[in-house]
Protein backbone atom coordinates (compact mmCIF):
# COMPACT_ATOMS: atom_id res chain seq x y z
CA UNK A 1 0.00 0.00 0.00
CA UNK A 2 2.77 2.60 0.90
CA UNK A 3 4.55 1.88 -2.57
CA UNK A 4 1.39 2.71 -4.31
CA UNK A 5 1.07 6.19 -2.21
CA UNK A 6 4.86 6.93 -3.02
CA UNK A 7 4.20 6.03 -6.61
CA UNK A 8 1.24 7.94 -6.94
CA UNK A 9 3.06 10.67 -5.52
CA UNK A 10 5.85 10.80 -7.77
CA UNK A 11 3.69 10.47 -10.81
CA UNK A 12 1.90 13.85 -9.82
CA UNK A 13 5.19 15.32 -9.19
CA UNK A 14 6.43 14.34 -12.55
CA UNK A 15 2.96 15.09 -14.16
CA UNK A 16 3.29 18.40 -12.69
CA UNK A 17 6.59 19.58 -13.60
CA UNK A 18 5.93 18.46 -17.41
CA UNK A 19 3.42 20.72 -17.14
CA UNK A 20 6.30 23.99 -17.75
CA UNK A 21 5.90 25.00 -20.78
CA UNK A 22 8.71 25.93 -22.76
CA UNK A 23 8.19 29.54 -24.52
CA UNK A 24 7.61 30.34 -28.25
CA UNK A 25 11.03 32.14 -28.40
CA UNK A 26 10.19 32.94 -32.35
CA UNK A 27 7.36 33.97 -31.24
CA UNK A 28 8.63 36.28 -28.17
CA UNK A 29 11.55 37.58 -30.09
CA UNK A 30 8.77 38.79 -32.77
CA UNK A 31 6.39 40.16 -30.23
CA UNK A 32 9.30 42.01 -28.55
CA UNK A 33 10.33 43.57 -31.99
CA UNK A 34 6.34 44.60 -32.36
CA UNK A 35 6.11 46.19 -29.24
CA UNK A 36 9.19 48.26 -29.50
CA UNK A 37 8.07 49.63 -32.49
CA UNK A 38 7.16 53.48 -33.13
CA UNK A 39 3.47 52.05 -34.99
CA UNK A 40 3.01 49.94 -31.59
CA UNK A 41 3.60 52.70 -28.98
CA UNK A 42 1.29 55.36 -30.84
CA UNK A 43 -1.11 52.62 -30.79
CA UNK A 44 -0.65 51.56 -27.45
CA UNK A 45 -1.11 55.12 -26.37
CA UNK A 46 -3.94 56.21 -28.70
CA UNK A 47 -5.55 53.09 -26.75
CA UNK A 48 -4.51 54.15 -23.85
CA UNK A 49 -6.32 57.77 -23.97
CA UNK A 50 -9.73 56.20 -25.18
CA UNK A 51 -9.31 53.54 -22.40
CA UNK A 52 -9.11 56.41 -20.08
CA UNK A 53 -12.44 58.09 -21.00
CA UNK A 54 -14.34 54.63 -20.19
CA UNK A 55 -15.25 55.03 -16.97
CA UNK A 56 -17.83 51.68 -16.67
CA UNK A 57 -16.27 48.48 -15.89
CA UNK A 58 -18.04 44.72 -17.52
CA UNK A 59 -16.37 41.26 -17.91
CA UNK A 60 -14.60 40.35 -21.11
CA UNK A 61 -17.34 38.32 -22.62
CA UNK A 62 -19.52 41.46 -22.35
CA UNK A 63 -17.52 43.89 -24.63
CA UNK A 64 -14.75 42.22 -26.43
CA UNK A 65 -16.49 41.64 -29.97
CA UNK A 66 -17.09 45.00 -31.71
CA UNK A 67 -20.48 44.82 -32.56
CA UNK A 68 -21.18 44.47 -28.60
CA UNK A 69 -18.37 46.86 -27.66
CA UNK A 70 -19.76 49.66 -29.90
CA UNK A 71 -23.12 48.58 -27.94
CA UNK A 72 -22.09 48.75 -24.38
CA UNK A 73 -20.21 51.87 -25.20
CA UNK A 74 -23.63 53.50 -26.89
CA UNK A 75 -26.07 52.22 -23.90
CA UNK A 76 -23.01 53.57 -21.13
CA UNK A 77 -22.30 56.50 -22.99
CA UNK A 78 -23.12 58.44 -20.15
CA UNK A 79 -20.24 57.25 -18.19
CA UNK A 80 -17.55 58.45 -20.04
CA UNK A 81 -15.39 61.78 -20.84
CA UNK A 82 -17.18 61.32 -24.51
CA UNK A 83 -19.17 63.85 -25.60
CA UNK A 84 -21.41 61.90 -27.51
CA UNK A 85 -21.53 58.21 -29.09
CA UNK A 86 -20.54 59.70 -32.43
CA UNK A 87 -17.37 61.04 -30.97
CA UNK A 88 -16.59 57.57 -29.04
CA UNK A 89 -17.15 55.84 -32.61
CA UNK A 90 -15.28 58.13 -34.65
CA UNK A 91 -12.21 57.74 -31.97
CA UNK A 92 -12.34 53.91 -32.05
CA UNK A 93 -12.10 53.40 -35.78
CA UNK A 94 -9.24 55.98 -35.75
CA UNK A 95 -7.50 53.30 -32.91
CA UNK A 96 -8.42 50.76 -35.69
CA UNK A 97 -6.57 52.34 -38.53
CA UNK A 98 -3.70 52.87 -36.35
CA UNK A 99 -4.23 48.95 -35.31
CA UNK A 100 -4.12 48.55 -38.62
CA UNK A 101 -1.15 50.74 -39.48
CA UNK A 102 0.91 48.53 -36.48
CA UNK A 103 -0.25 45.39 -38.20
CA UNK A 104 0.90 46.17 -41.93
CA UNK A 105 4.28 47.39 -39.90
CA UNK A 106 4.56 44.26 -37.71
CA UNK A 107 3.87 41.64 -40.06
CA UNK A 108 6.55 38.98 -38.54
CA UNK A 109 4.91 39.04 -35.06
CA UNK A 110 0.97 38.48 -36.54
CA UNK A 111 2.62 35.49 -39.05
CA UNK A 112 4.66 34.19 -35.88
CA UNK A 113 1.15 34.42 -33.97
CA UNK A 114 -0.74 32.48 -36.98
CA UNK A 115 1.95 29.17 -37.00
CA UNK A 116 1.96 29.14 -32.97
CA UNK A 117 -0.02 27.15 -30.78
CA UNK A 118 -2.84 28.57 -28.50
CA UNK A 119 -1.80 30.10 -24.88
CA UNK A 120 1.70 30.36 -26.73
CA UNK A 121 1.32 34.45 -26.82
CA UNK A 122 -0.62 34.76 -23.33
CA UNK A 123 2.64 32.69 -22.04
CA UNK A 124 4.61 35.64 -23.15
CA UNK A 125 2.63 38.41 -22.03
CA UNK A 126 1.55 37.41 -18.78
CA UNK A 127 2.80 34.41 -17.53
CA UNK A 128 2.03 32.37 -14.52
CA UNK A 129 3.99 32.98 -11.75
CA UNK A 130 4.11 30.65 -8.90
CA UNK A 131 6.04 32.47 -6.29
CA UNK A 132 7.26 30.40 -3.14
CA UNK A 133 5.54 32.68 -0.47
CA UNK A 134 2.49 33.89 -0.77
CA UNK A 135 0.14 33.55 2.30
CA UNK A 136 -2.51 35.35 1.30
CA UNK A 137 -2.68 33.74 -2.34
CA UNK A 138 -2.47 37.56 -4.18
CA UNK A 139 0.26 36.94 -6.56
CA UNK A 140 -0.77 33.30 -7.69
CA UNK A 141 -4.52 34.70 -7.91
CA UNK A 142 -3.40 38.04 -9.63
CA UNK A 143 -1.08 35.65 -11.94
CA UNK A 144 -3.80 32.92 -12.91
CA UNK A 145 -6.31 35.53 -13.25
CA UNK A 146 -3.99 37.77 -15.89
CA UNK A 147 -3.17 34.48 -17.62
CA UNK A 148 -6.07 33.82 -18.66
CA UNK A 149 -7.19 37.15 -19.59
CA UNK A 150 -4.01 36.99 -22.26
CA UNK A 151 -5.30 33.80 -23.30
CA UNK A 152 -8.42 35.35 -24.18
CA UNK A 153 -7.04 38.22 -26.29
CA UNK A 154 -5.05 35.86 -28.01
CA UNK A 155 -8.05 33.81 -28.93
CA UNK A 156 -9.18 37.24 -30.11
CA UNK A 157 -6.90 38.05 -31.62
CA UNK A 158 -5.87 34.93 -33.77
CA UNK A 159 -9.55 33.80 -34.52
CA UNK A 160 -11.70 37.47 -34.83
CA UNK A 161 -9.83 39.94 -36.19
CA UNK A 162 -12.45 42.58 -36.99
CA UNK A 163 -12.65 42.81 -33.02
CA UNK A 164 -9.03 42.99 -31.79
CA UNK A 165 -9.39 46.61 -30.84
CA UNK A 166 -12.64 46.04 -29.09
CA UNK A 167 -10.84 43.46 -27.64
CA UNK A 168 -7.20 45.23 -26.74
CA UNK A 169 -9.48 47.97 -24.95
CA UNK A 170 -11.52 45.54 -23.09
CA UNK A 171 -8.49 43.76 -22.23
CA UNK A 172 -6.43 46.30 -21.05
CA UNK A 173 -9.35 47.48 -18.89
CA UNK A 174 -10.11 44.28 -17.00
CA UNK A 175 -5.98 44.12 -16.70
CA UNK A 176 -6.14 47.61 -14.85
CA UNK A 177 -8.90 46.72 -12.41
CA UNK A 178 -6.72 43.07 -11.76
CA UNK A 179 -3.81 45.64 -11.08
CA UNK A 180 -5.79 47.31 -8.21
CA UNK A 181 -7.19 44.13 -6.59
CA UNK A 182 -3.80 42.59 -6.77
CA UNK A 183 -2.17 45.81 -4.72
CA UNK A 184 -5.38 46.09 -2.16
CA UNK A 185 -4.81 42.12 -1.49
CA UNK A 186 -1.61 42.98 -0.79
CA UNK A 187 -2.57 45.54 1.29
CA UNK A 188 -4.58 43.84 3.22
CA UNK A 189 -2.09 40.90 3.50
CA UNK A 190 0.60 43.35 4.74
CA UNK A 191 -1.89 44.34 7.81
CA UNK A 192 -3.04 41.33 9.13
Amino acid sequence: MKKNIVLILILIFQFTTAQEKSVNENLKHEYNLMIESESYKDYEQAAGEYINKIYFRKKFYEMCYENIFLEVMKENIGNTSFKSYEEAEKEYFVLKEKYSVMKGSNKGGYLALKDSKQWDLADIIDPIRRPEVDPCHCESTYSGNSNVLAFNYENVLKNKEESVVSTWIIYQKIKSTNQDAYKMCKLGCEQQ
